[in-house]
């Protein structure tokens, strides 16, 4: 689905990382837009549907200030 560990990721994706939790695995993205994200995630559902991935997951959109990342400030 475009990410691999230490190369590119889908444009408009600007991190993503993943845990294991109590209750499963929880994934956090951070994205350039809504817009960015929307069309990536219209692209994996048939991959999802595919893989038997049915259920949408339970999500939250925040809008982010800053962060900072490889010594990059944005």
């Amino acid at each position: 689905m475009g990410f691999l560990p230490g190369g590119p990721s889908t444009p408009g994706a600007l991190f993503h990382w993943v845990t294991k939790t109590d209750e499963g695995i929880r994934f956090v993205d951070v994205w350039e837009s809504r817009d960015a994200y929307e069309a990536f995630a219209h692209t994996c559902r048939p991959v999802f549907q595919e893989a038997g991935i049915v259920d949408a997951p339970e999500m939250q959109f925040f809008e982010v200030h800053n962060y900072f990342a490889g010594g990059l400030r944005r």
